[in-house]
């Protein structure tokens, strides 16, 4: 059933996803306490300033992570007394700082390293005193990819004190952003469990939406030049955490765009989101494998990070565009500011070798996980006042369908034939009482049925009534079952009464009899049942001679239909050719509800 496999798919994705987030909180566990380098530090223990002038050479060097070496020599400037500090901030870089050729602090790679080559973005911070004054200061670095190779360094000679307080107020708007969207993204996971707790069969976009705010909050903020300096020693856990991040951010991302989508765009992008799940799995055995280091492929992940976003906004806009429905122009619109937010810091990323500083990505983020989350909690609470509304309006026509499925005639003449089969024929009086008791459970069932039921079970309650029926009639009532697929949900009792109008106001009323036609059918985009008889017919304009009962009757299936699974009903009729009902039931219904 449709029902069944959206439930199953939402679940299998879920749990490779919770899976491969288990796996991945392991693996930067351990590069948590594993040694990220070797340091060195010789020391007994100014004017805050960026050191902008300095001679800057590269070497060729096989024995280092990326094939080079780069040198930056300086003067040191006159330094007073004072906690004075030279701060080096290095993108996946080792390092090393000799003053007059005396080794100061070495940073070098762990001969003991089992996981990944870089030892993140490191803060190299070493004291300097008034006799280091004039004396030449050289910086040796050797980048752990060459794809870093151009990335500049970030030279100080400041106070410890004034180089916190520096980066945090560097840092404090996208800190402060960073937050705000992985805050947003734990509220809307607490709403998502709320109203989980209530409704099971709820589908799951605002999960979906919490976990691009957490992952999204979590990926920015580690990438902060403050989180480093506060994270100081365990930088390559950092640095590994805002990687599997992003690639983790990527599946649930697809999953809100395929929500947003229908037909075989759903399936396209669903289809993706698992495989997206698939290829970080991968990454991550290469990478405990030490076969690929994921730090070397951000690059690819932030180009299909924006890929994502551009064809999802390309099919929302098509979609929209060629859709008779309200369209949802809102999202386009989000999508498109989230698409010129990562663009403009892709390409910063691409020019200056630096993911730092995503402001852009990051309000485009936050506009998107607020706005799709808060429009999307409202429409659940909106949808929950319809339903509780419905739920009344359900409870207070229930008894009236029963009734007026149950008629008076159908009770006397089934009796009266049962009666008269007792004599006749006992064994076919057993059947028929059984029959008879079968049908008027289903019609009380009908009372409790709040939600849809198999198409299968709605077809038994049909042959019931029709073995009755054909008790009656016997010769002038034919019936005949087309049924090719019974693998859908349908509101109880939507199509016996159509059957049911079909004996009675169709081949009932001609003399010779007539033949009634159950079909059901899969079509791309619904499932269709069809009740057809060669009766007497009708004018649709006019409607049929008796509608006191039937109108209700079908009128209340109509409603039914619509609102439960968004189902349409359609008669044709003709005069003395008989009257086709048709059911359309979407398949898509139960994303929608």
């Amino acid at each position: 059933m449709q029902n069944d496999y959206n439930i199953k798919f939402h679940k299998a994705f879920l749990t490779v996803f919770i899976v491969l987030l288990a796996v991945l909180a392991v693996f930067c566990a351990v590069v948590g306490m594993q040694a990220s380098s070797d340091r060195y530090y010789s020391w007994e223990r100014t004017p805050d300033s960026f050191v902008r002038q300095y001679t800057y050479l590269e070497y060729d060097d096989e024995d280092t992570p990326a094939g080079i070496r780069r040198e930056y020599v300086f003067t040191c400037p006159e330094i007073s007394d004072g906690d004075n500090v030279l701060a080096v901030y290095m993108i996946h870089q080792y390092g090393a700082v000799h003053v007059d050729g005396e080794l100061r602090v070495d940073l070098h790679p762990t001969e003991n390293r089992t996981i990944g080559r870089t030892p993140g973005n490191n803060w190299l911070i070493m004291p300097l005193f008034p006799s280091d004054s004039g004396h030449l200061v050289t910086i040796s670095t050797k980048p752990a990819y060459s794809e870093v190779r151009r990335t500049p360094l970030s030279i100080r000679i400041t106070t410890e004190s004034q180089l916190f307080r520096d980066c945090f107020g560097e840092d404090f708007l996208q800190l402060i952003i960073s937050i705000l969207v992985l805050c947003c993204g734990m509220v809307f996971l607490m709403i998502f469990l709320y109203f989980r707790h209530y409704d099971r069969s709820y589908q799951l976009p605002l999960l979906y939406i919490s976990l691009i705010g957490i992952l999204t909050g979590i990926w920015k903020l580690t990438e902060l030049r403050f989180m480093d300096l506060m994270m100081f020693g365990n930088t390559k856990a950092l640095s590994y955490i805002s990687a599997f991040s992003l690639m983790l951010m990527l599946a649930p991302m697809t999953m809100v765009i395929a929500m947003q989508t229908h037909g075989r765009y759903r399936k396209i992008l669903r289809t993706a989101a698992l495989a997206i799940l698939g290829v970080d799995a991968l990454i991550l055995i290469l990478q405990l494998l030490d076969i690929v280091d994921v730090r070397q492929l951000t690059y690819l992940y932030n180009i299909l990070l924006f890929g994502i976003i551009l064809a999802g906004t390309l099919i929302m806009a098509s979609q929209e565009s060629g859709s008779t429905r309200p369209g949802n122009y809102r999202m386009i619109i989000l999508f498109l500011l989230c698409l010129a937010g990562v663009t403009i810091d892709v390409t910063s990323y691409f020019v200056t070798q630096s993911s730092t500083g995503s402001i852009y990505t990051l309000l485009s983020f936050l506009l998107i996980v607020t706005g799709f989350g808060l429009t999307t909690a409202r429409g659940y609470i909106e949808q929950q006042r319809r339903l509780e509304e419905q739920e009344k309006e359900l409870a207070e026509s229930r008894i009236s369908i029963m009734i007026s499925q149950i008629q008076p005639h159908f009770l006397y003449n089934s009796l009266a034939s049962i009666y008269y089969l007792c004599d006749e024929d006992p064994q076919r009086a057993k059947q028929a009482i059984d029959q008879f008791s079968t049908y008027l459970r289903m019609n009380m069932d009908s009372l409790k049925q709040e939600r849809t039921v198999d198409f299968s079970k709605e077809l038994e309650h049909v042959r019931n009534y029709l073995s009755l029926e054909k008790m009656r009639y016997e010769d002038r009532l034919t019936i005949f079952y087309n049924i090719e697929t019974t693998d859908f949900m349908i509101p109880a009792l939507s199509v016996q009464p159509i059957v049911e109008n079909a004996v009675r106001h169709g081949v009932s009323k001609l003399e010779e009899g007539g033949t009634v036609i159950i079909s059901s059918y899969e079509k791309d985009d619904c499932f269709e049942i069809t009740v057809e008889d060669d009766g007497v017919g009708f004018d649709p304009e006019k409607g049929s001679d008796d509608k006191s009962r039937s109108h209700v009757g079908i009128e209340n299936v109509r409603t039914r239909l619509r609102d439960m699974c968004g189902g349409t009903m359609t008669i044709d009729s003709e005069i003395g050719f008989g009257t086709t009902v048709t059911i359309r039931i979407p398949k898509d219904m139960e994303e929608t509800k």
